[in-house]
C-alpha cells in the first residue's frame, strides 16, 4: 500500500471529533519543530555565463553563493573536450558572497569547455550547480573580465590516479600542476560528479549522502554519490558456520569497548521522531511519531534500535544495522523483507544529531527526480564540558611566609 493510500484510508476511518483534536495537536507540534529538523539545502548560486573564451588565455570563473549555513568550500569543476575526467579549482571568497577562480588556458584543439560549481555548506550538504558550456570566441577575445596569465595553475582531482592524458589538453602543460584531493575533501563523490566506472580499482559504496543538484528554478534533486566501502564485520555462528546478527536485546552501549570510526554516536539517550516527507521537503506532520533510540557504535559498525511512543503509521523498522565512514556518512539496512537501504540523506551524523532517510519509491533523475521519503530524526544534548580544574594555591617558601605574618611589637 502506498503512503498516499495509507493517508486516505486512515483519515476515512477516523471519527470527525477525534480527527479535529488530532489535527489541532499536530498544528501545535508543527510550531514546536526544532530548527535543526531535516530540510533540503537553501543554497542559492548566482552565475552569469560568458559568451565564450579567448584562445590561449585563462578563463575566469565566479559565482555568488548564499546559504543560511556557513560555507565550507566552493569549487569549479571543469573539463576540456579532449579530457574525459573532471578536475577542479578551489574558488576564493572575494567579499559580498562572491567566489572567484581561474581555469588555465585550453590547448589549441579544444573547442568546448564544460564547467559547474559545487558548494559545501556547514552541514556538509553538497550542492551542485547546472552544467555550463563555453566555446572559443569567433574573434579570439573573451566576453568577460580579463585575467593575467599565471606562471603555475594548481588543479585538483578526486580520482585514485591522476589522469596522464588530461595534461595534454592545456595550452601550456608546464604551467599546470595537478594534485590529488585528500580523502576527507572528496566532496565530488558525494555530489554525484563521478560514476562507478571512474573508480573500478576502489571499493566504493553507492547511496544518498547529502548530495543535491539545483536547477535554474532553484529546485533540488537528490543525487546518488559514493563513500569508501568499509569492511563488513561478521559474527560467525560457531555451530552452523553461518553469519548471524546479535539480537537487539544482547546489545547495549556499555558493551562497546573498541575504537570507533567517525563521530561517537553510541548511547541510550537519543530521542526524536519518525515522519513522512515529500520530495520537495514538505513534512506530513499528521504522521509524526515520537521515538527514542539506543545506538551502538563499534569500529565502523552501527546499530540503531528504535522505540515508538505512538502509532507507527508508516511501518518503519525498529532495528537498523550498517556502517559509518570517518565523516559521519552512514549506510544502514532495516529488518523489512526485502531489507530497505537507509542513508544519512540530508547531512552526515554528528555526536548530537542523526537523520536517516529512505526513498518510498525508486529515484529516477528523469521520471521521478523528487521521490517521497521516510525519515527518522534523532538528537541528544551535547556532553557538558568537564569542570575547570581547581586553581593551584601558591606554595610559599617558609621565610617568605614568615615575613607575611603579622609582626609582634615588643
Amino acid at each position: 500500500m502506498s503512503v498516499h493510500d495509507l493517508i486516505k484510508n486512515s483519515i476515512t476511518r477516523m471519527d470527525t471529533a477525534v480527527l479535529s483534536i488530532f489535527l489541532f495537536a499536530c498544528l501545535v507540534f508543527l510550531f514546536a519543530i526544532s530548527a535543526g529538523s531535516a530540510t533540503l539545502p537553501d543554497t542559492v548560486l548566482s552565475h552569469q555565463q560568458g559568451a565564450g573564451y579567448a584562445k590561449a588565455q585563462p578563463i575566469p570563473v565566479q559565482v555568488r553563493v548564499t546559504d543560511s549555513q556557513s560555507i565550507v568550500s566552493v569549487r569549479s569543476y571543469f573539463r576540456f573536450q579532449e579530457a574525459s575526467d573532471y578536475l577542479y579549482v578551489d574558488l576564493v571568497a572575494d567579499g559580498d558572497n562572491l567566489f572567484q577562480g581561474v581555469l588555465p588556458p585550453p590547448a589549441e584543439g579544444v573547442s568546448t569547455v564544460e564547467y559547474f560549481f559545487l558548494v559545501v555548506n556547514g552541514k556538509y550538504q553538497v550542492v551542485r550547480s547546472p552544467l555550463y558550456t563555453l566555446k572559443p570566441s569567433e574573434d579570439g577575445s573573451d566576453s568577460g573580465d580579463s585575467v593575467a596569465v599565471e606562471s603555475l595553475y594548481t588543479l585538483k582531482t578526486e580520482l585514485p590516479e591522476i589522469p596522464a592524458e588530461v595534461i595534454q589538453s592545456f595550452f601550456n602543460p608546464d604551467q599546470v600542476k595537478i594534485e590529488k584531493t585528500s580523502d576527507g575533501e572528496r566532496f565530488g563523490l558525494v555530489g554525484g560528479v563521478y560514476s562507478v566506472i571512474d573508480f573500478v580499482t576502489t571499493d566504493m559504496t553507492e547511496g544518498y549522502y547529502g548530495g543535491f543538484t539545483v536547477n535554474e528554478k532553484g529546485e533540488y534533486a537528490s543525487v546518488k554519490g559514493f563513500i569508501p566501502r568499509l569492511k563488513e564485520k561478521k559474527q560467525a555462528d560457531a555451530s552452523s558456520g553461518q553469519t548471524s546478527v546479535p539480537s537487539t536485546q544482547e546489545i547495549t552501549p556499555q558493551q562497546v569497548t573498541s575504537d570507533i570510526i567517525g563521530p561517537d554516536i553510541q548511547g541510550d539517550d537519543w530521542t526524536g521522531r519518525s515522519y513522512f516527507m515529500d520530495g520537495h521537503g514538505n513534512i506530513y506532520h499528521q504522521y509524526d511519531t515520537e521515538v527514542s533510540a539506543i545506538v551502538t557504535h563499534e569500529d565502523e559498525q552501527v546499530t540503531i534500535t528504535l522505540t515508538f511512543y505512538g502509532p507507527n503509521w508508516l511501518g518503519i523498522s525498529e532495528y537498523f544495522r550498517g556502517s559509518m565512514d570517518e565523516s559521519g556518512n552512514m549506510t544502514l539496512y532495516d529488518e523489512l523483507e526485502p531489507p530497505e537501504t537507509w542513508t544519512t540523506h540530508f547531512n552526515p551524523a554528528t555526536e548530537t544529531s542523526i537523520i536517516i532517510a529512505d526513498f518510498t519509491a525508486r529515484y529516477d533523475p528523469d521520471e521521478n527526480p523528487y521521490p517521497d521519503l521516510y525519515v527518522v530524526e534523532l538528537s541528544r544534548e551535547p556532553v557538558p564540558p568537564p569542570p575547570p580544574p581547581e586553581p593551584e594555591l601558591p606554595l610559599f617558601l617558609p621565610a617568605i611566609y614568615k615575613l607575611m605574618l603579622p609582626q609582634k611589637t615588643p
